[in-house]
């Protein structure tokens, strides 16, 4: 694994009336060196956590005692370890203003939780009052850590209902005291937002992660859950973190991984399994195949009626996820791809082209991903390698064709040339005459040959003669001539003599 970054996952503080801690910012201090000694045990220093992301409900119920908590907790102890560039905070629904619920100052329900961002500088460009209603997600670039992090709001239709007529204007949106829980992302939005960023191109970033208070995946509607994830993961983006459950979990949803943090303080009403937890997130992109991702997830959990010096307690081990696709199909495509540089560094083109067929072969049959740009990726992984070799005088330009004719993208992998063409038990026509092979073998010494060893030679032989022929073809196409001639079918022996 070569590239990685280091995320401290926070949610769900619950500043005001619903953490009695509130005022005690020593406590919390207390509480944060201790985190830091219980991850120097595992060889981390806060110096080395890249990121920290805030997945909402950061104060009880949006007062401005609360966002002057929030504002003490940000500045004592988040900003006295972290830079505030590292930082990233999105609202939860205990972040908006309820009594601004009814009526047209519905609209400015988020103003004091942007006032809180503006004021510790923490502010993305279109978090500002009614153009945040129009533009609710945000896009923010780590060129640290050649990071892309999309933050959604989930909280915008909490007691409303979106209005179908004018389905991208929040102002429009109806009142529902019934869905006061109501979790949503305005899907014509987000799309908006993606026609509008030119910053998203899926192969610029090393890491791509969305950042949600709500889990997008247990949006009522199914289908449009369903648009939203696959809508992110078309443009790279296959890691989700969330809060708002109050406990830690991770699934995967077809392709994306979601991981949910815990809660740093829970509500005194929550239920017993649920802890007070952050998370750390180590994610590591392979030097091999960097288009897939690994991620490990330590927890540590707080225990607040413990002195602070046992408050803290890690985990025993990280648990670790693949994003694409499985452990088993990741260590498989790692290891057919390593088979096919390495046999195209000796020239062997007939082993390294096999291998390539089987990444091919594993990406179109594998029905648990969407394999599409992942073969396209794979495609443009092995062309590079082949054009680094050629520049590099380890293959001739034959080779570099013959190589480059195979890995188009999408290429569907080629039949096995043993597999007769017919079906059922029809007997296959041989083009070797059976009597002369009989007696070039009894000329070699054998005194009595059986017919299935005649038949097995001539099987063997004709597979040669397919194999040898259908790379003279490619020799002969290189030098652009229709006949092919002695010297092409040389050449091509010459091609797989290493097998």
């Amino acid at each position: 694994m070569d590239k990685q970054i280091l995320i401290l996952h926070i949610s769900d503080l619950h500043l005001g009336k619903l953490n009695p801690h509130s005022g005690a910012i020593e406590y919390f201090k207390g509480i944060f060196h201790e985190i830091e000694n219980k991850l120097i045990e595992e060889t981390i220093a806060y110096s080395d956590i890249d990121l920290v992301v805030f997945t909402g409900d950061m104060t009880s119920e949006a007062s401005v005692s609360d966002f002057e908590h929030a504002k003490k907790f940000v500045k004592e102890i988040l900003f006295s370890y972290f830079s505030k560039g590292q930082i990233i905070i999105i609202p939860g629904n205990h972040d908006l203003e309820w009594s601004k619920n009814k009526g047209k100052k519905h609209s400015l329900r988020f103003n004091r939780f942007l006032d809180f961002k503006n004021v510790l500088e923490l502010r993305n460009e279109n978090e500002i009052g009614e153009k945040y209603l129009d533009y609710p997600n945000f896009l923010y670039i780590s060129d640290d850590t050649n990071t892309c992090i999309i933050g959604l709001n989930s909280c915008l239709y909490n007691a409303y209902d979106i209005d179908k007529r004018t389905p991208q204007d929040l102002k429009m949106a109806t009142f529902n005291k019934d869905s006061k829980e109501h979790i949503d992302i305005n899907y014509n939005s987000l799309l908006t937002f993606f026609s509008k960023e030119s910053r998203l191109e899926r192969h610029k970033y090393d890491f791509k992660i969305v950042l949600s208070h709500h889990n997008p995946t247990v949006i009522k509607d199914k289908d449009k859950s369903f648009k939203i994830i696959n809508q992110l993961y078309e443009k790279g983006f296959s890691l989700i973190l969330h809060g708002h459950a109050h406990k830690t979990s991770s699934h995967k949803y077809d392709d994306t991984l979601v991981i949910g943090a815990g809660s740093l303080f829970k509500r005194k009403d929550d239920e017993p399994d649920k802890k007070n937890q952050v998370s750390l997130i180590k994610l590591y992109k392979d030097q091999k195949i960097p288009i897939l991702t690994r991620t490990d997830v330590l927890k540590i959990n707080i225990l607040y009626e413990k002195p602070v010096y046992d408050s803290v307690k890690l985990e025993r081990h990280w648990e670790s996820k693949l994003l694409e696709c499985s452990e088993n199909v990741y260590n498989d495509l790692n290891d057919y791809l390593f088979k096919f540089m390495t046999f195209l560094e000796h020239s062997n083109i007939k082993r390294s082209k096999e291998n390539f067929l089987k990444i091919q072969e594993i990406l179109s049959s594998n029905i648990q991903f969407n394999s599409s740009y992942l073969l396209d990726y794979f495609s443009m992984k092995c062309n590079d390698y082949v054009r680094k070799l050629e520049r590099d005088g380890k293959i001739n330009l034959i080779v570099s064709y013959i190589m480059k004719k195979y890995i188009e993208p999408k290429l569907p992998p080629k039949a096995s040339y043993q597999k007769s063409k017919k079906s059922g038990n029809s007997k296959k026509k041989t083009v070797f005459a059976w009597s002369p092979i009989r007696r070039l073998m009894k000329d070699e010494g054998a005194r009595t040959v059986a017919r299935a060893a005649v038949d097995k030679l001539i099987e063997e032989l004709e597979s040669r003669a397919i194999e040898l022929t259908s790379f003279a073809v490619d020799v002969a196409e290189y030098s652009n001539r229709n006949m092919l001639s002695k010297e092409d079918m040389r050449k091509a022996i010459d091609l797989i003599k290493n097998d």
